[in-house]
């Protein structure tokens, strides 16, 4: 998950903004799928990532791998 590693999350006023300075290219994400980019920067693959933001949220892991995927 290399992709995440490169974004720089940045805050103001409760908002998270997500910035990719290769690109340049940001994006402001729900605070769910912030929750899930702040879980799965501890993870090396998505598979990890997603089974532990289910097991935390009791999530549907078909959905919530669908919503990371479109985030990449």
């Amino acid at each position: 998950m290399q992709w995440l590693h490169r974004l720089h999350r940045l805050e103001h006023a409760g908002v998270a903004v997500y910035v990719d300075p290769l690109a340049p290219d940001w994006f402001v994400p729900s605070s769910r799928i912030d929750s899930l980019l702040q879980i799965a920067g501890g993870y090396d693959t998505s598979s990890a990532a997603v089974a532990e933001y289910c097991r935390r949220f009791q999530a549907d892991p078909g959905q919530v791998a669908g919503e990371l995927a479109r985030v990449q």
